[in-house]
């Protein structure tokens, strides 16, 4: 389950490949095209990590956003959300549907 120190982490990480990047291209003046192929690949590859992280780090807010929900609905019934599986899989049903939802698998109206 995602927690809010596991989003810390993801996004202590993506700032890490930022910051390397970053780094690649205070070292090496002008434009990337300008660079030697070695430092360029190792730039975009910085790059390309960093943006798989913000992927993964929007996911865990959505997921993060659906927990909380389901807390909050449980706690308005009388049933803490820690109490029953049933949340947990209400939790992982409400996140399929969003995550079909936003990649298009599941039409909205």
């Amino acid at each position: 389950m995602m927690t809010n120190d596991k989003l810390a982490e993801l996004q202590r990480e993506g700032q890490a490949y930022i910051a390397k990047a970053r780094e690649i291209a205070d070292r090496n003046p002008g434009h990337p095209s300008s660079w030697s192929e070695p430092i360029l690949a190792d730039y975009n590859e910085q790059v390309a990590k960093a943006g798989e992280k913000l992927t993964e780090i929007r996911e865990a807010k959505d997921d993060l956003a659906v927990i909380d929900k389901a807390r909050e609905i449980g706690e308005a019934i009388g049933m803490p959300m820690g109490e029953s599986v049933i949340w947990f899989r209400l939790h992982q049903t409400a996140v399929y549907l969003e995550r079909q939802t936003q990649f298009g698998d599941i039409f909205r109206p």
